[in-house]
């Protein structure tokens, strides 16, 4: 399960408008949305970039032009954050040293590179706090290590706190603790994080005649964490327990005004797998905050076999990605859809005339001026 959790998919893009209509961004300064990827080098080894793109290119009708941010490190699942004075990148990539997936720390004024951490494990769900602290998610390499809430002090290069996430949440009696995801948005400077159980009794399918014994994983809380304290101050159950998240890292957010997006199975499903189909499940809470009613679904075409890292752009707009499929060729989209409207933009994105896959997509701060930035290169 851990490996499906952190193995992430990546999901590219064709330029295609589907419909334009008058933009509203909400004032912003910018309309910048941070992206990762990884390319293949002329070895065939994957090389971790980072991407900025303008929502508001898209929006009117144009193909969003592709900034590169950085690039370096090796193998999948790139992930990054720029601090909220714009100042400083962190980027989950390999660290070769280590043959783990470190935080690096990039200047964005200096070009600077510097590791903010460098031991054996995984880090990732970066969040910055404010300006000089960076929340992180840790899984260890090392057998019966902690998963753990990492916040770490950038000026000092130190880890000032570090939360055991088995001391988080109380699983049922039948299962125990088993990981956490982030959306990557807050709320009201609440972190919400849904966690996953594991049973501790094996149960059996049969497919093909074969009988198969596994121990069931699956989402069971959403609960809201104070950003200050980093104390749990609302749980609710998993909505959909039955439909569950695709194995994807950033596979539910939520809006400004409390809008969720869930990425999950098309088939309701025993474990986490990784299905021919998923979906994105639009929901709010009812009922003084204690149950989820779905306000529609964004299904997959004949062609769309999956969805990817959504995250949504003020309370309007919800970016996510797809992977389509059409006469045995494979293409990957970025999409751009209008929650209150029910209209969808989308984009191929390319980089040097290749098709290449974005995920793990942010919303840049206002404080980020790409002119300057890419005047410093």
């Amino acid at each position: 399960m851990r490996n499906k959790l952190t193995t992430f998919l990546i999901i590219t893009l064709y330029f295609l408008v589907v419909t334009v209509t008058p933009i509203n961004c909400a004032n912003r300064k910018n309309n910048f949305i941070l992206s990762c990827t990884w390319l293949k080098s002329s070895f065939g080894v994957n090389q971790d970039a980072i991407f900025v793109w303008d929502i508001k290119e898209l929006l009117s009708g144009k193909k969003p032009t592709l900034h590169l941010v950085w690039k370096g490190g090796r193998g999948k699942n790139p992930e990054a954050a720029i601090s909220p004075d714009g100042k400083y990148t962190a980027i989950s990539t390999w660290n070769q040293q280590r043959d783990a997936q470190n935080i690096l720390l990039l200047d964005l004024k200096t070009k600077k590179e510097e590791w903010l951490t460098k031991d054996f494990g995984e880090q990732f769900f970066i969040h910055w706090i404010n300006n000089r602290l960076l929340l992180i998610y840790n899984i260890p390499h090392k057998i019966n290590g902690k998963f753990s809430i990492q916040i770490w002090d950038i000026k000092n290069k130190k880890m000032i706190k570090e939360i055991d996430t088995q001391n988080l949440f109380s699983p049922p009696k039948n299962a125990h603790f088993d990981l956490i995801n982030i959306a990557p948005s807050e709320l009201d400077n609440h972190l919400i994080f849904i966690n996953w159980i594991q049973e501790k009794k094996f149960k059996e399918y049969i497919y093909n005649n074969e009988k198969t014994l596994y121990l069931p994983i699956y989402p069971y809380q959403i609960a809201w964490l104070e950003k200050n304290n980093f104390k749990i101050v609302k749980r609710i159950p998993y909505p959909a327990i039955n439909n569950l998240p695709y194995p994807p890292k950033q596979h539910f957010d939520i809006s400004p005004n409390g809008t969720f997006a869930f990425i999950t199975d098309v088939f309701p499903t025993k474990e986490a797998s990784y299905p021919e189909k998923n979906l994105i499940r639009i929901m709010k809470l009812e009922n003084n905050n204690k149950t989820f009613k779905t306000l529609f679904t964004i299904l997959p075409s004949n062609n769309i076999v999956q969805y990817d890292s959504v995250k949504f752009f003020d309370n309007n707009y919800l970016i996510f990605s797809e992977k389509e499929i059409k006469n045995n060729k494979t293409k990957y989209y970025v999409a751009v859809y209008d929650v209150s409207n029910k209209k969808e933009w989308k984009f191929e994105p390319t980089w040097n005339g290749k098709n290449i896959a974005l995920v793990n997509h942010k919303v840049v701060p206002d404080t980020f001026s790409i002119n300057s930035f890419l005047k410093n290169r």
